[in-house]
């Protein structure tokens, strides 16, 4: 026996672009499901339509609860139809009640009396028709950053409709006047893919700052770090410039005017003015220098002596010369440049503001300098003497501002701002630049051997230990302790913004309670000034973090590129150590360099 059902009937309204699901009473077709929803879909050319999921399900519960019904009364109409009752006068009765029925027995004759529009009548014409899906063509939106700098391209794909186009999309960027180097990439990957979501499609040119002031020396360097090499590679150590002397009125430096910037355009094409570079002036501490009354921009000597570059000027020191140090002359302790054409004696020191400059040899002396030393000879330290400080291992000590270089060391303690240049050989001493090590560059022997040598960027040398297999210590990059600290200090500041979260919001609280006339308003504002107080601090110590932080990743940064290198040979127990990581040599081995790769330290030749 038949069953109640619907037939489907879809429809598009194109003033709409919307496809409809209407609902046709029948005996003789299958239940509607989903799935034959979505063949239909398919076979008419909707499939790829924007479906309105939540619209379909609600649809296909409302035929389900309207089949239930219809079916309660289309048994019952076959029931009364086995009662002989006449179909015209069923309509009457059949609403009166309503019972299921069983339709077994039941004459198809008299079944065909019944048709699916009679038993759907009984409904009361409930709503039989749905919006379903839509059609939809591709949406293309173009945004910019607030600086007008860069133009961000939003696709939402077609759903049945036009795809976007590169026409569509260029046209786009000409409705907005948007021109400015175009990445033709995003608007391929756009058309390709059918959409996109925030994809740089315009970037506009970033104005240029002019050149700030620079500063062109014109003098040379203030000190020759070695003697003349000839052609067979002889050292002539006779023939050696200690100083540069200039005169009064000699030109130092000159300072180069400031350049215009290069403008921009934003993605409109409109012009961005560029700022002109800043005049920078000297710096304000020079000694025995000053710009000339002729020419501002060029910086002249004041009296006869020494000059003393530095990054804004050029100071000039007298210079205080000396045949030797020893126990007639007593310490020295001098504002400018020393130069001693002989020997410092043992348990003498010297302080210069400036250069030291020593042509022979240095004993368990120390040298202190505000620039850089050289000793054109030796240091032959030794062990410190009892009534030295406890924490003093060797008898002689360099300090230096600047660079120091010398043609052997023995048993000493070097400290240098910059270099250290060894010609011959270290041994058994403390080496510690600021920058390099370097011994043996370009003439000499050139082996460290023993003691302990760091640097942050470079160790170098042509050999590194000796045949004893003494330990010889080398450390290069930033401190082993430099990773704990960074972790330590993010610590901190994620701490120190959570409390300045939590203040934020309580003075946003406490303002708004401030605004409402109550007796408390005044206490309320003392409140808020001394929360506002308090975490003005915390933003600067925040701030303060935020730098520090900032410069021990540069340091591990930088450290990831410092070198330890042996040109010629490696010895056993040579040990490196970057960042905390050791290696040690195992057996001597021809030369190669040591690197920091992966948390560890490598020795590759």
């Amino acid at each position: 026996m038949n069953q109640f059902q619907f037939e489907l009937l879809l429809d598009f309204d194109p003033e709409r672009s919307i496809v409809t699901v209407d609902l046709i009473p029948t005996l003789t077709a299958s239940a509607v499901t989903r799935e034959r929803l979505m063949a239909m879909m398919e076979a008419q050319g909707y499939a790829d339509y924007y479906l309105f999921d939540e619209a379909i399900d609600q649809f296909l519960e409302h035929e389900l609860g309207l089949r239930a019904k219809a079916q309660k009364i289309y048994g019952e109409l076959l029931r009364r139809l086995v009662a002989d009752t006449p179909a015209a006068d069923l309509h009457g009765s059949v609403a009166e009640s309503i019972e299921p029925a069983d339709s077994h027995g039941i004459d198809d004759n008299k079944a065909k009396e019944i048709n699916a529009a009679d038993v759907f009548a009984f409904l009361n014409n409930p709503a039989t028709c749905f919006d379903i899906a839509e059609k939809q063509d591709a949406v293309i939106e173009v945004t910019t950053s607030e600086d007008h700098l860069f133009a961000y391209l939003n696709v939402t794909r077609a759903f049945g409709g036009e795809p976007a186009s590169k026409q569509a999309i260029l046209h786009e960027l000409k409705k907005m006047s948007i021109g400015v180097s175009l990445v033709e990439k995003t608007i391929d990957d756009a058309v390709e893919s059918g959409e996109c979501v925030h994809q740089l499609v315009a970037r506009g040119i970033l104005p240029k700052k002019g050149r700030d002031s620079q500063f062109e020396v014109l003098v040379k360097d203030q000190v020759r770090t070695g003697p003349e090499i000839d052609e067979q590679g002889n050292a002539n150590y006779l023939d050696v410039n200690e100083f540069v002397v200039v005169e009064v009125g000699q030109a130092l430096m000159r300072r180069l005017p400031p350049l215009p910037g290069k403008g921009g355009k934003d993605v409109f094409g409109r012009s961005i003015p560029a700022e002109t570079g800043d005049l920078i002036p000297f710096a304000s501490n020079l000694e025995g220098s000053e710009a000339s009354p002729a020419d501002s921009n060029v910086l002249v000597a004041t009296e006869k002596g020494h000059p003393v570059i530095f990054e804004r000027g050029v100071s000039v020191d007298p210079i205080l010369h000396l045949t030797n140090v020893s126990l007639a002359t007593g310490n020295i302790d001098f504002d400018g440049s020393v130069h001693v054409a002989e020997d410092v004696a043992d348990g003498l020191i010297i302080r210069a503001s400036g250069d030291v400059v020593i042509s022979g040899v240095v004993g368990k002396a120390t040298i202190i300098a505000g620039n850089s030393v050289v000793i054109q000879q030796g240091l032959i330290g030794g062990v410190a003497s009892e009534d030295e400080v406890q924490d003093k291992r060797y008898g002689a000590e360099v300090k230096a501002g600047g660079a120091v270089s010398a043609r052997f060391v023995t048993m000493a303690t070097i400290q240098a701002e910059t270099d250290i240049s060894i010609s011959e050989y270290a041994l058994h001493s403390k080496l510690v630049a600021n920058t390099r090590v370097l011994i043996g560059e370009k003439s000499g022997r050139g082996s460290l051997i023993g003691g302990y040598t760091q640097a942050f960027d470079l160790v170098s040398a042509k050999v590194l230990g000796s045949k004893g297999s003494v330990i010889t210590a080398i450390r290069v990059g930033a401190p082993e302790d430099t990773v704990g600290k960074l972790r330590h200090l993010a610590l901190t500041s994620r701490q120190k913004n959570e409390k300045a979260f939590e203040m934020r919001q309580k003075l946003h609280l406490l303002k708004i309670r401030s605004r409402s006339m109550n007796p408390f308003a005044k206490q309320t504002e003392g409140t808020i000034k001394s929360l506002e107080l308090q975490l003005k601090g915390l933003e600067e110590m925040l701030s303060e973090y935020q730098a520090k932080e900032d410069k021990l990743k540069k340091l591990l940064l930088r450290s990831k590129k410092s070198r330890v290198s042996a040109r010629m040979k490696v010895y056993q127990n040579v040990e490196v150590d970057i960042l905390g990581s050791r290696c040690r040599v195992q057996e001597d081995s021809i030369g190669g360099h040591f690197s920091f790769d992966v948390r560890r330290v490598v020795f590759s030749r």
